[in-house]
């Protein structure tokens, strides 16, 4: 098996040449002679031999290897476009490609992680090994939906609705953590969603008592409670929640209160319509549903 080369040191290079003028002086042995007796390899001696006749100790010093033309790398103009989309976009490198990708912009992903890399944009940071869950989705929309409460300032709260399937989001803002206002404000949020759901899931909290599920089973809703401690359970509700919190909430919560729910609206609205999700192969929540309703269940304005 053939032995991985690795370079000689400078200093090194430097004592053997220095080791063979003195050896040539004094007794006139030949470079093939020395080489033969310090057991270097006579070709690489005379790389040596050349560089330091030709530049000095300044020849042995350690070149770029880095080739002076790269006929297959990026043009400047993809590198130029792929650093735009992620100083206004400010998402990861394979949500970006998708992005580039769905502009007509041709690379792969390699490319666009090492344009990234190189333009130090990125910086890896050492994680904590994290507990492996299972995965699970629905494959209808409206057949589970995750429902939750986050704390918003000033003592108001959003009330968060998703689909399991197709991630596809309704929320509002309600002044009090209770039953009666989470019921109030449910009717608006179903009337957002573009197909009807068969089960809601929420966690043991008391603003999802019994009054809730009462109004639920009138609609032909199923309630369904997570076990408790088990936050796992609502996971995609609780990652939306932190989502919405990095991309919308930290953005508005020094304006007024009276502009957060027109604007939080226009979020919801990017959100299924325009922002692409991983979890979905890169669709939008609203086609990734339209794709998986039955013809006879899609509403006029989902298509």
């Amino acid at each position: 098996m053939k032995k991985a080369r690795t370079p000689w040191p400078v200093a090194t290079r430097v004592q053997y040449v220095v080791g063979y003028e003195y050896v040539q002086k004094k007794w006139g042995l030949s470079a093939r002679q020395f080489c033969r007796t310090a057991e270097v390899p006579y070709p690489t001696f005379a790389r040596w031999w050349a560089a330091w006749r030709r530049s000095g100790k300044y020849g042995l010093l350690d070149r770029s290897r880095r080739p002076h033309r790269s006929p297959n790398s990026l043009a400047v103009a993809i590198v130029e476009l792929v650093r735009r989309f992620h100083r206004e976009l400010g998402v990861g490198v394979r949500r970006l490609h998708a992005h580039l990708t769905q502009s007509g912009v041709q690379c792969s992903l390699s490319s666009v992680y090492r344009v990234l890399r190189r333009g130090g944009a990125l910086v890896l940071k050492p994680r904590k090994p994290k507990q492996v869950w299972i995965r699970y989705a629905k494959a209808v929309p409206g057949e589970r939906a995750q429902m939750d409460l986050k704390y918003l300032p000033r003592g108001l709260f959003q009330l968060t609705l998703i689909d399991d399937c197709s991630r596809y989001l309704a929320a509002c803002i309600i002044p009090k953590r209770t039953t009666v206002a989470v019921c109030e404000a449910l009717s608006a949020l179903l009337k957002e969603l573009p197909f009807d759901l068969r089960c809601i899931q929420t966690d043991n909290g008391s603003e999802f008592g019994l009054a809730l599920t009462a109004l639920l089973k009138v609609r032909g809703i199923r309630h369904a409670r997570t076990r408790p401690r088990t936050p796992r359970l609502n996971g995609k509700v609780e990652r939306v929640h932190r989502t919405m919190q990095e991309e919308f909430w930290d953005a508005v919560e020094d304006a007024p209160p009276e502009h957060w729910k027109p604007w939080l609206q226009d979020y919801v609205r990017f959100y299924n319509r325009r922002r692409i999700h991983s979890a979905l192969g890169y669709e939008t929540p609203s086609k990734y549903a339209l794709q998986r309703l039955p013809n006879k269940v899609r509403l006029s304005h989902m298509s």
